[in-house]
Order: C-alpha cells, then sequence, then structure tokens
C-alpha cells in the first residue's frame, strides 16, 4: 500500500512521509496473519489509558460526515453514515495490552499537563477490548510541521515538540471479532473483510484550517478553569487546499486532499 496516497483528513482530514522510529506495533505491518487494519482518518479522538478499552469518539461537530468504509474479501466496498456506539464482540481473551507509543500524535497532555477527558459526552464512541488490539501506529503525517500558541499573545507551548503530526491510525484488530456500530445495527465480521476505516471529514472545502477544527475538540477537555487559550501554528510556508481524485477502490489507498485540514487528537 502507498502510505503517502492512504486518505486522510484529519481532524478529520486523516488516524496518520513515515518518520522512522515514530511508531509501534506488535505486528508487521503488512499482511499481519489473523488480523484487520482498521483505519482512523479525520475528526477523532482516541484515549488509550482506560484499562479495558481502547476508545474511539467523533465530537459533534457542524458540516462534517462520519462515515464506516468496509471493503469485502472481493474487493467491493460498502459506506454507512455512524453515529451512537459501536463496540467490538467476541474478542480473544487473554492477551495482554499492547504498549502504544505514537510520537507524531497530538496529545491534550502536551498542551494542558492534568487535562482529564470527557469522552463520555461524544454523542458517538467505540470502544474496542485490548485483547482484540494486535497493535496500533501511525498510518500518514502531514506534509508539514505544527507547533501550538497562546492565542492571546503568539508564545509557543513549550510543552510541545513542534513536528509533522499523525493524519491517521491504523490498528490492526484480531480478525475473530465482529464490529457492531451504530448501537449493533451495522456488525462486521472481521474474518470476512480486508478493511475497515472510519472517516470523520467536512462536507465542503471551504470549511476552515487546522485551527478551526482543533476547536471542535476542547469540549471534550477539562483543563484548568484559567488556562489559556491554545491554538495550532503552521510552521513553514502554508499550502493551497485543493481537492485530488480517488485514487483506487481501497478505502487505505485513497486521499481526498494534498494536505490535512484536522488531525486525529489523544484524550487521556
Amino acid at each position: 500500500m502507498n502510505r503517502r496516497e492512504f486518505c486522510m483528513t484529519a481532524g478529520g482530514a486523516t488516524a496518520l512521509s513515515v518518520l522512522g522510529g515514530s511508531i509501534t506495533s506488535l505486528l508487521a505491518r503488512e499482511g499481519a496473519s489473523g488480523t484487520t487494519p482498521f483505519y482512523m482518518k479525520g475528526l477523532a479522538m482516541v484515549s488509550f489509558g482506560e484499562p479495558e478499552y481502547l476508545t474511539i469518539a467523533l465530537p459533534e461537530a457542524p458540516h462534517h460526515t462520519a462515515t464506516l468504509q468496509i471493503t469485502t474479501a472481493g474487493g467491493a466496498t460498502e459506506a454507512h453514515a455512524i453515529r451512537g456506539h459501536g463496540a467490538l464482540a467476541g474478542s480473544p481473551a487473554g492477551r495482554p495490552k499492547p504498549e502504544v507509543r505514537i510520537p507524531s500524535l497530538v496529545d491534550v497532555q502536551e498542551l494542558y499537563p492534568g487535562a482529564r477527558s470527557r469522552l463520555d459526552k461524544s454523542p458517538t464512541i467505540i470502544r474496542i477490548p485490548w485483547p482484540a488490539v494486535a497493535g496500533i501506529a501511525a498510518e500518514t503525517f502531514s506534509e508539514d510541521r505544527w507547533t501550538f500558541v497562546i492565542k492571546e499573545t503568539g508564545e509557543e507551548i513549550i510543552t510541545f515538540r513542534p513536528r509533522k503530526v499523525a493524519e491517521s491510525l491504523r490498528i490492526d484488530l484480531v480478525s475473530s471479532g465482529v464490529l457492531e456500530m451504530n448501537d449493533g445495527k451495522i456488525p462486521v465480521d472481521l474474518a470476512s473483510v480486508t478493511e475497515v476505516a472510519t472517516e470523520f471529514i467536512p462536507t465542503s472545502h471551504d470549511m476552515g484550517g487546522y485551527t478551526d477544527h482543533f476547536a471542535l475538540y476542547l469540549p471534550y477537555v477539562e483543563i484548568a478553569e484559567h488556562a489559556p487559550e491554545i491554538e495550532p501554528k503552521q510552521l513553514g510556508v502554508p499550502r493551497t487546499q485543493s481537492p485530488m481524485p480517488t485514487m483506487g477502490h481501497s478505502f487505505a489507498a485513497t486521499r481526498m486532499y494534498p494536505w490535512s485540514i484536522c488531525y486525529p487528537f489523544r484524550v487521556g
């Protein structure tokens, strides 16, 4: 798979040039036996801190569309609008929680030390038991480097390391499970598909940049009462956003934009 053609949005245009040493995965990235790749891209939040579950949450975001896309073993694709709760059933027991280290993923603790997750307020939440997770890695990365600054003064946040950030994530799931989306209305037998993806992207190319989209995460983070307002700042020459044609049939082989306007965010 050509990683530079992987469709992202992130923050919705995004879950991820691959940077050496920037990802951790328990299995080989390609052709992992007995696993099904689950791609997370666009305006999405993740929590690795819960002991029992990997949690994925989508914020309330006007003028965005949340989609589940499934690619079957025969190469056919089907797409479903998603909202509500999702979960993975039938996962194996006894597997240890994998170590997850994704330095390119923006983490709320880098911006607001001591902040707490409020993902329970999200309208769409997917919970995956850790025994079903074989590995997690950043899949694609932003073209440009980013930092974060205090909006009022422009002062950089010293706890954040300027860098190219993860646009999308790949989560390798043990194929014995069934992903039940939209409160169980859409069951996906992982053993019968080649890949699954969630995408939460703008419905228009005029939805503002990363700064506007980053603000959509903040209702799901509990920060100190007098914490300063923080915003992303692009380093280097800003790029011009323009649509690109879809490439191929696989969801993982498409890319909607040459650069992304929202990126996944770690909360917890």
